[in-house]
């Protein structure tokens, strides 16, 4: 049986970017403003993570820049 290791990554928002988010519409459905800020923040955040280095080497990635 493969061997599965488990990466926890816990990511936080700020303050700001935290009442941002939570004000956003739960439609699952976000304009491109959101999905920007969204995708950059969420970027920022898993580099940030002392974890997100180990999930990239045991996947032999290179993280994005």
């Amino acid at each position: 049986m493969p061997k599965n290791d488990v990466f926890a990554i816990e990511v936080g928002f700020d303050a700001k970017g935290r009442a941002y988010f939570l004000s956003l519409p739960t439609s699952f459905v976000l304009k491109p403003e959101g999905v920007d800020r969204l995708r950059a923040v969420a970027g920022t955040l898993l580099r940030q993570s002392e974890e997100y280095p180990r999930l990239l080497k045991d996947l032999a990635a290179v993280p994005p820049k």
